[in-house]
């Protein structure tokens, strides 16, 4: 797996999204394939990534820089739920500049993944919000799978934050939104940022948010798309790449 893993960061490195050491480490050490414990590669068919018991051929899937369909395809917005895009994500946590030390709120859970990098890198607890008991329940047992303690995950309004723990040294939202919550901005420490990705029409650009006398202002920290984010619009990448996976489960 460590070998893996390195090609991985490496592949990472050599498309751009990571340009620093410590953000690499950060993705040679955590396993992409503990968080990610099951995708469907279509409808009715789902493939469960077993810890230490996974196929090369399922490894190769989740390791490949493609975003993965982790809730059942159907018709309702709750069932398009995928696993960003490696890139998308390392591009994001380079983004976020974190330094050891930085207090971190992560808006939208996921399946634990950025969180993990994000505690690696600044060696402090992580505290991560998301409005579904069902992605709170699998990232702490994603947590659990990598040993990982300093890492807090919790149900709720996810506009309102968490102001019991403010001020955040950062506050990244891991999905496109119409808005910026007040709240977010509330909870800052004074030199804080907030990474968000605003949905547009055919784009994502994800602004870096600083509050100062004058108020809030956003720059682009970077452009991502909604293919990054939803595996049913990039499916003919997935598909035009051979991934042999073994028996997979009907569901």
């Amino acid at each position: 797996m460590a070998e893996r893993l390195a090609g991985y960061a490496r592949a990472l490195r050599g498309l751009g999204a990571i340009r620093t050491d410590v953000v690499e480490r950060a993705f040679r050490s955590v396993r992409r394939d503990l968080c990610v414990t099951h995708f469907y590669p279509a409808p009715g068919e789902r493939v469960d990534v077993l810890p230490g018991g996974a196929s090369d051929a399922v490894l190769d899937v989740v390791y490949q820089d493609v975003p993965l369909p982790v809730r059942r395809p159907g018709a309702g917005v709750a069932d398009l739920c995928s696993a960003a895009r490696p890139s998308v994500v390392a591009r994001m946590v380079e983004a976020l500049e974190l330094l050891p030390g930085h207090r971190v709120l992560e808006i939208g859970s996921g399946n634990g993944y950025t969180a993990a990098l994000i505690a690696t890198i600044t060696g402090t607890r992580v505290f991560s919000l998301d409005p579904r008991l069902d992605v709170v329940h699998d990232v702490q047992q994603a947590m659990r799978r990598l040993g990982r303690t300093d890492v807090t995950v919790a149900c709720g309004d996810v506009d309102a934050g968490v102001p019991s723990q403010a001020p955040f040294d950062r506050v990244v939202v891991t999905f496109p939104v119409d808005r910026v919550s007040p709240a977010w901005l509330d909870q800052l420490s004074a030199d804080g940022m907030l990474l968000v990705p605003m949905r547009l029409a055919d784009s994502h650009p994800v602004l870096a948010v600083r509050v100062d006398h004058d108020g809030a202002f956003g720059t682009p920290a970077l452009w991502t798309s909604p293919r990054d984010y939803d595996w049913s619009l990039a499916a003919e990448e997935f598909d035009g790449r051979k991934y042999p996976v073994a028996v997979p489960t009907r569901r």
